[in-house]
């Protein structure tokens, strides 16, 4: 059976405390962001970025917008 490192199981951590704490953003969870804000690829992006204007919020920003644009 195949361990993991330490640095795997860190990651594996923080992303325990993410889930737990809702940083972790699901499939479902775009979709209600989306269908909340009416599928505008504006309105999400602004959205996404006043919630923080780190890379991570970048990075989601673009992950709904391609999926917004894949639904049209």
């Amino acid at each position: 059976m195949k361990q993991i490192s330490n640095k795997e199981y860190e990651k594996y951590q923080q992303y325990q405390t993410d889930k737990l704490h809702g940083r972790i953003l699901t499939p479902d969870g775009l979709r209600v962001v989306c269908a909340g804000l009416d599928n505008d690829p504006e309105k999400i992006g602004i959205h996404m970025c006043s919630e923080s204007f780190s890379s991570r919020a970048l990075a989601l920003w673009r992950l709904s917008a391609a999926f917004i644009f894949s639904l049209i």
